[in-house]
């Protein structure tokens, strides 16, 4: 049986076709974003929120690095 439509080509094509209309112009991607966020009524992205920096567990025998003598 012969396939009419080929879904995997057509994604293919759109995400080439989408990639080199972003990449010769990034504020095109901003725009439409925005677009779809108010169409959509998607919420503005936040800024990142801060995290505390983690300590680094001890070394479980000693120092790292120091070479342990039995």
């Amino acid at each position: 049986m012969k396939k009419t439509f080929d879904a995997v080509k057509m994604m293919r094509d759109i995400r080439t076709r989408l990639s080199r209309r972003y990449t010769e112009h990034p504020e095109l991607l901003q725009r439409d974003l925005e677009e779809v966020r108010r169409k959509h009524g998607f919420p503005e992205p936040q800024a990142p929120r801060t995290t505390h920096a983690v300590a680094e567990p001890a070394a479980p025998y000693g120092k790292p690095g120091e070479i342990q003598k039995d």
